[in-house]
C-alpha cells in the first residue's frame, strides 16, 4: 500500500465514522482519533497505534479497529494486522467495506502462520499458551501467530476447558477443532411408589428417569413432573449446581379409591362396628368404604363378636344384619389371658360397667351381694364374702384372691382380701368385676382356695380429659374423685384419687356379757379412707400403681374394749405398684413379663375398761418378678408357661400394752414358682384346659403342687357343659403362726402369753374340688345356667385352746365338705335392658371336728339364697330403672345356739346419662324394707351377731369433660 492510499483511507474511515453522543467521553474518543490520525500521515505509527487504542477503549468503533489493523501492518507486526483485519471483517456486513478487508487479509496471509479454531460450541474464548494473557476471541475464529508450536486453550461458561497444541507454518493455516465437555449435575431421586416417572422440566413425552432413580442435569433450576397409574402427579422443584449432587424425594398420594356403602343392622342397637380392625361407629351404621373386600366385625359387651368378610361394589351399598347373642363376656383371672366366659375352665359371672352404673354399686361387696354362691356380712370392723357355703366368722376373706387388674391384693402378713373400703375402690373407675368360682392355685399359688374376684379399671375417659365424681347419703356418706387422663396413638395415661367419709350409725348397742351390762353407745362408727390410683402405658409397656389408707371406729366392744373414752379403731394401708411388658409375635405368641413391689400396714388400737390400751401393729413389704409365655395356637392347643419368684422381704408383727412391747416378730422367705397349662380343642365341639402350679416355700412348707382340668364341651347348638376339678392350698399366715399376746419377762426375756401363744407348725391348708355346670342359650336373648358342685377341704387352719386355756392357731384333724346345687336366669334382649334370676343351696359336711371348731365353720352361711335383678331402659340412656331383690335363709350364730340373719333386701335406683357419658347420675335406695337383721361374727364380738345397717340412699353425679 502506497503513502497516498493509506493517508485516503484513513481520511475516508474519519469521514465514515458514526457519530457519537455529545459528552465527555465522545469528545475524548473524537480527540484521540484525530490524533491518531495525524500521527499516522507523519508516518508515527507507534503513536498513532496507542492514540487508536485509546479510542477505541473510550467509544468501541469497527473504524477505529480497522485504523489498528493498518498501523500494525505499517509496523509489519503481521500477526497482530492480520487478527485485528480478522476481527473487522466480522463487522461489515456490506460488500464494498468487505471487500478492502478481504484483499488485506489476503496480502497478509502469505507473510504470517494462521490457525482456524473451532468447537462445537461456538463462541468459546480462545486463550494461547495461558489464560491470563487474555482472550484472543471466540470460536470459530482464525488467529494469526508466530511460526511454530502454539498451545491452544478454549473456555466456555458451564463447560470444562479444552486445549490442544498446533504446529503453525508461515503461509499455512492450522485448523484446530476441539469438543467441549458440559459440566452436570446430579440429583439423586427417592420416594414412592417404586417406578414413577420422572419428567424435567416437561408434563409430556418420554420419561426422563424414573423413582427411585438419578438424573444427570444441566445446572440451574429445574421442574421435575412425577406421575404414576393411580396416583396424584406432582411437581418438584431442583437447583441443580455444577458438578454437585442434590437429594430430592418425592411421595405421591394414592388417588382417592372408587367407593360404595355398608350399611349395617343388628337385632341389638348400640353395638360397635369394626372394619378391618377400625371401630367405625354403633349399630345401625352406614359406613363408605374403598371398593374391594373387608373384614367386618360387630361387637357389643357380653356378646359373641360377629364377624364376616363383605365385598364393596362402586357405588353400591352392601347389606348386613348381624346376629348377636351373649357370650357371658370374657375374663383374665382363669388363665391370665383374655379368655371368653363359655371357655373358660371356671363358673364364671362378670359384672359389666353398665350393670355397675345402672345399680349405683358403691362397693365391692355391694356389687357381690346378689351374684349367686355368694353372701355378705359385716361385723362392723371389715366385710366378709363367703362362697358356697364356706363363710367363717373374722377370717379377713383370706381364702378368696382379690385381684386388681390381674395383681393380687391379698396382703402377706393376714391374708386379708382387702374387700371393703380399706381397698377404697371407686367403682366408677371400674370396667367389669370378674367372679371366679373355684380353684385357681393353678396359676396364682396360694389364696386362690374357693375362688378369684377380678377388679378391671378402666384404662381410659373415652373421649374425655377429665372426670369429677362425688356420692353423698346415709349414714354420713360422702364421696368425691377426681380422673385426669391422656391418650395418644402409642399409650395412654389415667390418674385418680379419691376420698371417702361415712360417719355410720349415731348409735349401737352393745349387748351384756359377764363384765359389764348392755350399754348404748353413740359415734362411734366412724370410717374414712383415701385412695390414688395411676395407670399407664407406652407401647408393650404398661405401669399400673394404687395406695390406700382406710380408718376404722369400731363401736362393738370388741375383744372386751372399753366403751367409753378412747375410740377402738384399727388403720390398714395398702400400696403397689407394677411395671409389665406385653410382646406379641408376628406368628401369634405372645410373651408377658412384670415385676412389682408391695407393701401393707395396720395398726389396730384398742383401749381396756380397765385404763390399759392394747396397740397391735403388722405389715409386710414384698416384691417380686414373673415370666409368662403363651403359645400361638400349634396342633389345635395353646401352651402356656410361666415362671415366679417372690422375695417376702419383711413381715413383721408388734404388740403394745401401754407402751410395753410384748410381741416383736419380724421373718423373711422366699418363694419360686412355676406353672404350665394347656388348652387343647378337639374339633369345634370340645375343649380339655388342664393347668398344674408348683410353689416351692423356701425355709418353710416347702414343695406345693396344685391341678386343675376342666373339660368343656358344647354337645348341641347354644349348649356348653363343663367338667372341672382341682386343688388349691393356703399357706398359714405370720399371724397365724407367730403372733401372740403377752410380755417379755425383763429377768428371762422369755414371753409370757396372755390369752394365746404362737404356733410355728402350722401347714397349709388344701381344697379338692369338682364341679359339673350347663349352660343353654334359648333364642338370642336367654341364657340359663345349672351347676353343682363339692369341695373336700383338709387341714383347715382353724384356732384351738390348749390346756393352759390358750388358744392358737393349728391344722384340724377332720374334714369338711361343701356341696350345694345353683341356677341362674338371664335375660338380656338389649343395652341397659336386663333380668337375672338366681338360686343358689349349699351345705357342710363335717367329720371329726370338735363341737366349737364345727358351729364356727357351721356359722354365718345361709343354707338357700335368691336375687332378682333387673334393669329398665325408661328413656335410655337418659333414664334407666333398676331393681334388685336378694333373699337369704337364716345362718348359725359361732356357738351353734340360734338361727339369726334371714333377710330379704331390696334396692331401687334410678341412674342416666348425656350422650358422649359427659354428665351421669344415680339415686337409688338400699335395703328399702329396712331390714336389720343380726349376723354372725367372731367370738370376739359381744353378742356374736352384728345387725346390718337399715334403709339408706345415695347419690351419686359424674361430670366429665
Amino acid at each position: 500500500m502506497n503513502r497516498f492510499t493509506a493517508i485516503a483511507m484513513i481520511c475516508a474511515t474519519a469521514l465514515l465514522a458514526p457519530e457519537v453522543r455529545a459528552d465527555n467521553t465522545a469528545d475524548e474518543a473524537d480527540l484521540r482519533f484525530k490524533r491518531g490520525v495525524e500521527f499516522y500521515r507523519a508516518k508515527k505509527f507507534e503513536d498513532a497505534l496507542a492514540e487508536f487504542f485509546q479510542a477505541n477503549r473510550l467509544v468501541r468503533n469497527k473504524n477505529v479497529i480497522l485504523n489498528i489493523a493498518r498501523c500494525y501492518e505499517q509496523l509489519r507486526q503481521f500477526d497482530e494486522a492480520y487478527r485485528y483485519y480478522d476481527e473487522v471483517l466480522a463487522e461489515y456486513s456490506k460488500a464494498e467495506d468487505r471487500r478492502g478487508v478481504e484483499e488485506s487479509l489476503a496480502r497478509l496471509a502469505p507473510q504470517v502462520a494462521l490457525v482456524r479454531v473451532e468447537s462445537d460450541s461456538p463462541g468459546a474464548d480462545i486463550f494461547v499458551e495461558r489464560k491470563d494473557l487474555g482472550s484472543r476471541g471466540t470460536t470459530p475464529k482464525t488467529l494469526a501467530l508466530p511460526p511454530g508450536k502454539a498451545n491452544i486453550i478454549l473456555s466456555l461458561a458451564g463447560y470444562r476447558d479444552a486445549s490442544q497444541r498446533a504446529v503453525l507454518t508461515t503461509g499455512r493455516t492450522a485448523t484446530v477443532n476441539l469438543p467441549l465437555e458440559f459440566i452436570y449435575g446430579a440429583v439423586e431421586l427417592s420416594g414412592s411408589p417404586e417406578g414413577a416417572q420422572v419428567r424435567v422440566d416437561k408434563s409430556e413425552g418420554p420419561a426422563d428417569g424414573v423413582l427411585p432413580g438419578t438424573l444427570k442435569l444441566k445446572p440451574g433450576r429445574h421442574i421435575l413432573q412425577i406421575s404414576a397409574a393411580d396416583y396424584l402427579s406432582t411437581q418438584l422443584p431442583v437447583d441443580v449446581k455444577a458438578d454437585e449432587s442434590v437429594k430430592a424425594e418425592a411421595k405421591l398420594q394414592p388417588l382417592p379409591a372408587p367407593t360404595g356403602n355398608l350399611m349395617v343392622t343388628a337385632n341389638h342397637d348400640g353395638a360397635l362396628v369394626r372394619v378391618d380392625g377400625k371401630a367405625m361407629g354403633f349399630t345401625p351404621a352406614v359406613v363408605p368404604l374403598p371398593v374391594g373386600k373387608h373384614r367386618l366385625a360387630v361387637e357389643m359387651a357380653e356378646m359373641r363378636s360377629f364377624q364376616k368378610e363383605v365385598e364393596i361394589l362402586q357405588d353400591k351399598s352392601e347389606v348386613v344384619t348381624a346376629e348377636l347373642r351373649y357370650s357371658g363376656g370374657v375374663t383374665t383371672a382363669v388363665n391370665k389371658s383374655e379368655t371368653a366366659v363359655e371357655d373358660a375352665p371356671a363358673s364364671v359371672t362378670i359384672i359389666s360397667r353398665e350393670e355397675i352404673q345402672a345399680f349405683g354399686y358403691t362397693s365391692l361387696p355391694e356389687a357381690l351381694r346378689a351374684v349367686r354362691g355368694m353372701s355378705i356380712s359385716n361385723d362392723r370392723s371389715y366385710d366378709y364374702l363367703g362362697v358356697r357355703g364356706f363363710s367363717p366368722p373374722g377370717d379377713y376373706n383370706n381364702r378368696v384372691l382379690i385381684l386388681y387388674d390381674g395383681h393380687p391384693m391379698n396382703d402377706i402378713y393376714a391374708g386379708q382380701a382387702y374387700f371393703g373400703h380399706e381397698n377404697n375402690i371407686d367403682l366408677n373407675e371400674v370396667e367389669r368385676i370378674e367372679v371366679v368360682r373355684g380353684p385357681v392355685s393353678s396359676l396364682f399359688g396360694s389364696a386362690a382356695f374357693f375362688g378369684v374376684i377380678n377388679i378391671v379399671p378402666r384404662h381410659k375417659l373415652a373421649s374425655q380429659k377429665a372426670e369429677l365424681s362425688g356420692a353423698a347419703g346415709s349414714l354420713g356418706l360422702g364421696r368425691v374423685r377426681a380422673t385426669a387422663g391422656t391418650e395418644g396413638e402409642s399409650g395412654e395415661f389415667l390418674l385418680s384419687l379419691g376420698a371417702l367419709r361415712a360417719t355410720g350409725q349415731d348409735l349401737y348397742l352393745v349387748p351384756a356379757d359377764a363384765h359389764r351390762p348392755e350399754t348404748l353407745v353413740r359415734d362411734r362408727d366412724d370410717e374414712q379412707a383415701v385412695n390414688g390410683d395411676a395407670r399407664a402405658r407406652l407401647g408393650e409397656f404398661s405401669l399400673l400403681g394404687t395406695i390406700n389408707s382406710r380408718t376404722k371406729d369400731i363401736p362393738t366392744g370388741i375383744f372386751g374394749t372399753a366403751l367409753t373414752g378412747s375410740q377402738v379403731r384399727i388403720i390398714d394401708q395398702r400400696g403397689f405398684v407394677e411395671g409389665r411388658w406385653d410382646h406379641a409375635t408376628t406368628g401369634g405368641s405372645t410373651l408377658a413379663a412384670r415385676a412389682y413391689y408391695d407393701a401393707t400396714r395396720y395398726r389396730g388400737v384398742f383401749p381396756y375398761q380397765d385404763g390399759t390400751t392394747q396397740t397391735d401393729r403388722g405389715g409386710a413389704d414384698w416384691g417380686g418378678a414373673e415370666l409368662r409365655f403363651r403359645s400361638a395356637e400349634w396342633l389345635g392347643q395353646n401352651l402356656t408357661l410361666g415362671l415366679e419368684v417372690q422375695e417376702q422381704f419383711r413381715i413383721y408383727q408388734i404388740g403394745m400394752l401401754d407402751g410395753v412391747t410384748g410381741l416383736n416378730d419380724t421373718r423373711q422367705f422366699t418363694i419360686a414358682s412355676a406353672y404350665a397349662g394347656d388348652e387343647l380343642r378337639l374339633g369345634s365341639r370340645l375343649l380339655i384346659n388342664a393347668s398344674a402350679r408348683a410353689d416351692y416355700y423356701v425355709d418353710s412348707f416347702g414343695l406345693q403342687v396344685n391341678p386343675r382340668l376342666a373339660i368343656i364341651g358344647k354337645p348341641w347348638g347354644g349348649g356348653i357343659t363343663k367338667l372341672m376339678g382341682g386343688r388349691s392350698f393356703r399357706a398359714p399366715t405370720a399371724n397365724e403362726r407367730y403372733y401372740y399376746d403377752g410380755y417379755i419377762d425383763p429377768v428371762t426375756h422369755q414371753p409370757h402369753y396372755v390369752t394365746s401363744r404362737p404356733n410355728p407348725d402350722v401347714k397349709p391348708e388344701t381344697i379338692l374340688t369338682a364341679e359339673l355346670e350347663h349352660t343353654q342359650e334359648i333364642g338370642d336373648n336367654l341364657r340359663v345356667v345349672g351347676a353343682a358342685f363339692v369341695n373336700r377341704l383338709s387341714d383347715l387352719v382353724l384356732t384351738l385352746t390348749d390346756d393352759h386355756g390358750l388358744s392358737y392357731w393349728s391344722n384340724a384333724q377332720g374334714t369338711v365338705q361343701t356341696r350345694g346345687a345353683e341356677a341362674e336366669l338371664r335375660w338380656q334382649p338389649a343395652r341397659l335392658s336386663m333380668v337375672s334370676v338366681a338360686y343358689w343351696y349349699q351345705q357342710m359336711v363335717i367329720d371329726n371336728l370338735d363341737a366349737g371348731q364345727e358351729n364356727r365353720l357351721r356359722s354365718n352361711t345361709p343354707a338357700h339364697a335368691f336375687s332378682i335383678k333387673g334393669m329398665f331402659p325408661i328413656a335410655a340412656p337418659f333414664l334407666v330403672g333398676a331393681a334388685e331383690a336378694v333373699y337369704n335363709s337364716s345362718r348359725r350364730t359361732s356357738d351353734g345356739a340360734a338361727a339369726t340373719g334371714e333377710m330379704l333386701w331390696l334396692n331401687l335406683g334410678l341412674s342416666g346419662q348425656l350422650p358422649g357419658g359427659s354428665f351421669r347420675y344415680f339415686a337409688g335406695v338400699q335395703n328399702l324394707l329396712n331390714e336389720q337383721v343380726r349376723l354372725p361374727v367372731g367370738f370376739e364380738v359381744p353378742g356374736e351377731t352384728v345387725p346390718t345397717y337399715g334403709r339408706t340412699f345415695v347419690l351419686q353425679v359424674a361430670a366429665a369433660y
